[in-house]
């Protein structure tokens, strides 16, 4: 396929990129342990305090509890200091109930071909990538519909 090599974000049904990052408590996080019983949802966003991202994550932060109820859990990938995702997790108006994990130099966002990119990525409990959702600017969440049937497709 000639147009893989201009796809943005990761290659549908590739592996997903091991990582290890500090979340918003000082905590080590690593992507196979976040997998839930039937997958994880990964959040990537750069600067934790742009409109974009604050709405998107209180998006998650709504939704999370769907996507539990399958099986899904979910993580946020975000360009920026430990230090900020703590003060937003400490100012949110609600709980945050999933790691807000700190990518300060880009190099997660870079495995997976999310750098400048803001979106969302859905892998299975196999660590298999099975849906994304690039997000632009004017854009804050995918069709829940839509979602709801590509994680109905990772549950066993």
């Amino acid at each position: 396929m000639m147009y893989d090599a201009f796809e943005h974000g990761p290659k549908i049904n590739s592996i997903a990129a091991d990582f290890e990052l500090v979340d918003h408590q000082g905590k080590k996080q690593a992507l196979v342990p976040l997998i839930g019983l039937n997958g994880l949802l990964l959040l990537f966003t750069g600067n934790i305090w742009q409109p974009s991202s604050v709405r998107r994550l209180l998006w998650l932060q709504r939704h999370v509890n769907r996507f539990a109820l399958l099986g899904i859990t979910a993580g946020a990938i975000i360009q920026d200091y430990q230090s900020s995702l703590r003060s937003f997790q400490m100012s949110s108006p609600i709980p945050v109930p999933f790691p807000l994990m700190a990518d300060v130099d880009g190099l997660i966002q870079n495995a997976y071909q999310m750098h400048g990119q803001t979106g969302l990525v859905l892998i299975d409990y196999e660590r298999v990538i099975r849906q994304k959702w690039l997000l632009p600017v004017d854009y804050m969440s995918p069709n829940m519909d839509e979602m709801l049937q590509a994680v109905q497709l990772t549950v066993r």
